[in-house]
This record gives structure tokens, C-alpha cells and sequence, in this order.
């Protein structure tokens, strides 16, 4: 008979069978060193991402990746991060993928009412403040460690 110590085996990273996939993120925006800063920041916490500079069409990317989240600039060359919102909008396999606006444009916040963002960030913005708003959205979808990830990784990456 196997006996087991449950209180040296209760963490998550214990039992892989209960862990949920890591998140997916898509990050459309031009701006090369931003997009180096983040992807660095996701593999740190074992986030799947791609990273992608133009976007005319955004649903074939997240048709093909899933993605629980998707993070935008608001000024993108060929369209903005409106208008890739409600690309995803109105697709019935994407629409309810959240999505996250960034701008350093205050006043954009006020033209997104009709993209149906899930919410806006104020560049400039850090990664702590980033991944606070992110956790708001991959609560469902993390790794069950990811907390613990988020929270002992914040302080490697400022």
C-alpha cells in the first residue's frame, strides 16, 4: 500500500494532471523594443505568446492560435487596435476573446467605446501594471501556478 503525506505533496506543480494550460497571448504592436520587453516577461512566466508588428486581419491569427488575450497598441500602421477589436467582435469563434487597448494618447480611451475593448492602458505602463490588468482576464486560463510565478518573477523584472 502506497501511503502518501499529503502535506508534503499539496502544491499544484505536484500533480500535473490538474494543471490548466498556460495562457496565450497575441501582442500586435510596432514598437520593437516594447514587444522584446514583453515577450521577455512572458517566457519568464510561461506565457505562449506571438508577437506581431502589422495586422490588416487579426481573426485567421487567433483562429489558428486561441488566444485567451490579446494586447494592442491603439496606433498600429495598417489599422488600429479599435479596429482589430472589432474584427474580433465580429466573429462568432473570437468574439469573446478579451482584449486589451494601449495608447499614450489619453483621448483614446474616449473613441474605444465602440471597439468593445475589455479595457484600456495608459502608456507608458510598466510590467507589474500590465500584469495586473492581465490577471483580470487569465484567472480561467493559467497555470495553476501562475500566481506564485507572477508574484516572485515581478520583483526580476523592473
Amino acid at each position: 500500500m502506497l501511503m502518501v503525506n499529503l502535506q508534503q505533496h499539496n502544491r499544484p506543480e505536484n500533480y500535473p494532471i490538474l494543471q490548466i494550460r498556460p495562457a496565450r497571448i497575441i501582442v500586435v504592436d510596432n514598437d520593437k523594443i516594447l514587444c522584446n520587453r514583453l515577450s521577455g516577461a512572458f517566457q519568464k512566466l510561461g506565457f505562449q505568446h506571438r508577437i506581431y508588428h502589422q495586422v490588416a486581419d487579426i481573426v485567421p491569427l487567433a483562429e489558428d492560435f486561441r488566444p485567451d488575450l490579446v494586447l494592442t497598441e491603439y496606433l498600429l500602421p495598417c489599422s488600429n487596435g479599435g479596429e482589430l477589436c472589432a474584427q474580433l467582435r465580429s466573429c462568432q469563434r473570437t468574439c469573446r476573446i478579451p482584449v486589451v487597448i494601449y495608447s499614450s494618447l489619453p483621448k483614446t480611451f474616449l473613441s474605444l467605446e465602440a471597439s468593445s475593448c475589455s479595457a484600456f492602458l495608459q502608456k507608458p505602463f510598466g510590467i507589474p501594471a500590465l500584469l495586473k490588468v492581465m490577471s483580470c482576464f487569465l484567472s480561467n486560463c493559467c497555470d495553476v501556478r501562475c500566481t506564485q510565478t507572477v508574484i516572485s518573477s515581478i520583483s526580476n523584472l523592473n
